[in-house]
């Protein structure tokens, strides 16, 4: 069940957010959530109001608290900060059912903190994921990852890696796009 979602890991500039705003064009799913470090608020923004001529529900700043649910529920697309999943009592991120949830600069969820603990616990059918630097320090950033895209295995465990493994390589080369 649920829709295709997946790892996009590409130097900056290469044409990540495109990308995805193309997958929201061809494959249209109601309640697509972004979720951006807050810098890449308005570069999605007005990627997105450029691209389609569709504004989007912005969930940052002092008015996020005057949207109701019933925005939510009208808005095709809302984009958000990393910030905004960390706090769980009444968080309506939280409590609403996305068809769709794009990470842009996933690796602020690599090291299952507070943001990948918020990230796991969001409704929804399909995630996608874009960074230009997928592993920073070790193998088991990847971890993360796979556990978000609900594919149930550890990596650096199953195949008892070090992060100087030849393996190591060739699984990076097989495993992400």
């Amino acid at each position: 069940g649920g829709l295709p979602g997946g790892l996009v890991a590409d130097e900056m500039g290469l044409g990540k957010t495109m990308l995805m705003i193309g997958l929201m064009l061809a494959r249209f799913v109601r309640h697509t959530l972004i979720v951006v470090p807050p810098a890449l608020l308005s570069q999605w923004a007005s990627e997105i109001k450029k691209t389609t001529n569709h504004n989007i529900l912005i969930f940052h700043g002092h008015y996020k608290n005057t949207i109701t649910y019933e925005s939510f529920v009208a808005a095709p697309i809302v984009i958000t900060t990393y910030g905004h999943l960390v706090k769980e009592t009444s968080n309506p991120l939280l409590i609403f059912e996305w068809g769709r949830v794009i990470f842009d600069e996933a690796h602020h969820l690599r090291n299952k903190g507070c943001a990948f603990k918020g990230a796991m616990k969001l409704k929804r059918e399909s995630v996608w994921m874009l960074t230009g630097t997928p592993i920073q320090n070790k193998l088991s950033d990847l971890d993360a990852y796979w556990k978000m895209l609900n594919v149930d295995v550890n990596f650096s465990t199953l195949y008892n890696l070090q992060d100087d493994d030849t393996t190591y390589q060739e699984l990076k080369d097989a495993y992400i796009l």
